[in-house]
C-alpha cells in the first residue's frame, strides 16, 4: 500500500479512502476481503420491476396494439424547444446559441411596415391628372385571396393596358392604339390615356423609329427598304421613318450583305460544275433578296464573294463569269 504523501491532493487515497482490488464500491478506509463479481460476458440479473414500471410498460403495448389495428401512422415526437430541418434551437437552455443565464434580451428592432401605395408618378405629372391613379399597382393582399373589389373604369384598364404593353417592349403609338381596340376600349379614352402617355415621353414615334432602325440592321442585317417596310406596318411612316433610315448608309449595306454571303460559304461547295456554280449563286441571291438588297447589288456581292473564296481556298472552278437564272 502507497503512502498517502505519494498521490496528489485531489486523488482520493490522498483524502484517506482506500479500495482493495477486486473488490467493488468499497470506499471505506478498512481493505475488503470481498472477492469482485468475475467477467462472464452475461447481463447480471437487475432488480424486478416495480408496479408503476409494469403498468407503464401494459399501457404502452396496449396503445401500440390499438394503434397498429387502426392503421394509423404514430407521430413522430421531436424535441421540445427545436425546429424542424437545420436550424437552430429555438428555446432551449442547453444550446449553445442560448443567451447567458441573466442577461437581458436583444432588444427588438422595428420593422417598418410594407404600405403598398398605388401612386407611382409625381403629382405635377400629367399622367396623375385624374380622379384614379394612373396604375393600380400590385394588388393588395385582400384582393389577392379572393375579396371582392369594385370595378375597374375604363380609363383605369386602358392606362394598365398601355403600361403592360410597354414594360414587355417599345411600342409605336399605333401599336398601342391596335391594342386597345381590340380590348374594346372607347376611342375618347384611348386617345386621352395615349395623349398623357405621349405628354410625359413614354411614348414617343421617333426615339422609337430609331430605336427600331438600328436594332434590324445589327440583328438581322436588313437593308433600309426592308426596314421600311416594316415601320409602315408598325403605324410609322413618313418623315419620322426617312429621319431614322438615315442612319442606315449604302456602305454599311454593302458591308453587311458581305457579311452573309461570307457566312453561308462552305469548303463542300463544288465550283467546278458550272450547273452547281450556278445552283449556288441563285440561292445566296435570293438569300439576299429576302433581306431588301437590291438585284443588283445581291449580284455583285455574291460574285465577289464567290471569286474570293475560291482564290482563298484553291479550289478549281469553272472559267467563266456569264451565270444563268
Amino acid at each position: 500500500m502507497a503512502e498517502t504523501n505519494d498521490f496528489p491532493a485531489w486523488h482520493p487515497a490522498a483524502l484517506g479512502e482506500h479500495e482493495d482490488l477486486p473488490g467493488r464500491g468499497n470506499t471505506s478506509g478498512a481493505p475488503s476481503d470481498s472477492v469482485g463479481t468475475p467477467y462472464t460476458g452475461k447481463a447480471t440479473p437487475s432488480a424486478a420491476p416495480s408496479e408503476k414500471e409494469n403498468s407503464q410498460k401494459k399501457l404502452l403495448t396496449a396503445y401500440s396494439a390499438s394503434q397498429k389495428l387502426s392503421g394509423a401512422r404514430p407521430r413522430k415526437r421531436y424535441r421540445e424547444g427545436y425546429k424542424k430541418g437545420f436550424r437552430k434551437p429555438k428555446t432551449n437552455p442547453k444550446s449553445p446559441f442560448a443567451p447567458a443565464f441573466g442577461a437581458e434580451p436583444p432588444e427588438k428592432i422595428p420593422q417598418k411596415k410594407r404600405t403598398s401605395s398605388s401612386v407611382q408618378f409625381r403629382a405635377d405629372s400629367r399622367l396623375a391628372e385624374t380622379e384614379s391613379p394612373l396604375i393600380q399597382g400590385n394588388t393588395s393582399r385582400g384582393q389577392r385571396r379572393g375579396r371582392s373589389r369594385e370595378p375597374e373604369s375604363e380609363f383605369t384598364q386602358a392606362k394598365n393596358i398601355v403600361l403592360n404593353q410597354l414594360a414587355a417592349s417599345a411600342k409605336s403609338r399605333a401599336q398601342l392604339e391596335k391594342k386597345l381596340r381590340d380590348k374594346e376600349i372607347s376611342e375618347d379614352t384611348a386617345q386621352d390615356v395615349l395623349d398623357r402617355f405621349e405628354a410625359v415621353k413614354l411614348i414617343n414615334d421617333e426615339e422609337f423609329a430609331h430605336m427600331y432602325v438600328r436594332t434590324r440592321a445589327n440583328v438581322k442585317k436588313l437593308s433600309k427598304t426592308a426596314i421600311r417596310r416594316e415601320l409602315r406596318e408598325k403605324g410609322v411612316n413618313g418623315e419620322l421613318a426617312e429621319v431614322a433610315l438615315e442612319q442606315r448608309t449604302e456602305e454599311d449595306e454593302r458591308a453587311d450583305a458581305h457579311e452573309l454571303v461570307r457566312k453561308k460559304m462552305r469548303p463542300s461547295m463544288d465550283f467546278f460544275d458550272r450547273k452547281e456554280k450556278d445552283k449556288i449563286m441563285r440561292r445566296l441571291v435570293s438569300m439576299l433578296a429576302r433581306k431588301g438588297y437590291p438585284s443588283s447589288m445581291a449580284f455583285s456581292v455574291v460574285k465577289e464573294e464567290i471569286n474570293r473564296f475560291i482564290e482563298d481556298n484553291g479550289i478549281e472552278s469553272a472559267d467563266t463569269d456569264d451565270y444563268f437564272f
